[in-house]
């Protein structure tokens, strides 16, 4: 079962509490030998001039769910998917204040449909939609050019985000269970 409330509307405002999984992979996003996140778990990729991170709302799916996403995606030859990372929502945009002065970073809930298009704004979002309702975008509001590099600052705040986050290995990644903590 995905959550005890069946049907739940999932608003598009993320509260500062809400806790955000991010899957990493060995060795895109996980340095082994040193056991820590690297910053390229939390580098946005630039979508229409903006700076964005996929995530999930762990306030709105669970663990298992959260694994076999992560483990599904396709991050390149040789990447294996090896755990999932939890990061707070409040401490993302207190840090984002701090560190990039002048310009600002959000989270935004940015439902998908099962073609991984963003949901329009008028239609709501329910726990129980087909695609990823519970998906939320790191935003960092600056306008960039693609093909530009990725600016020292937003580097400097993603190194920051993977070395704050918790890390959880996942003990079984051919299980469709997720059997580590938490």
């Amino acid at each position: 079962m995905k959550n005890s409330i069946e049907n739940k509307e999932i608003p598009r405002f993320v509260d500062n509490s809400e806790i955000l999984v991010r899957g990493f992979f060995y060795f895109i996003h996980y340095d082994q030998r040193k056991n820590r996140l690297k910053e390229s778990l939390f580098l946005p990729r630039i979508s229409k001039g903006m700076l964005d991170v996929s995530t999930l709302r762990l306030e709105y799916t669970n663990a298992d769910f959260c694994k076999n996403h992560s483990s599904s995606i396709h991050m390149g030859e040789g990447q294996e998917y090896k755990g999932l990372a939890l990061i707070q929502v409040g401490f993302i945009r207190k840090s984002g204040i701090k560190q990039l002065v002048g310009k600002k970073i959000d989270v935004k809930g940015t439902p998908l449909d099962e073609k991984q298009e963003v949901i329009l704004e008028s239609i709501k979002s329910y726990i129980d939609d087909k695609g990823l309702p519970m998906h939320a975008d790191i935003i960092y509001e600056m306008k960039i050019i693609e093909g530009e590099p990725i600016p020292q600052d937003v580097k400097k705040l993603a190194k920051f985000f993977a070395k704050h986050s918790e890390v959880f290995l996942d003990p079984d990644t051919e299980s469709q269970d997720w059997t580590g903590k938490p």
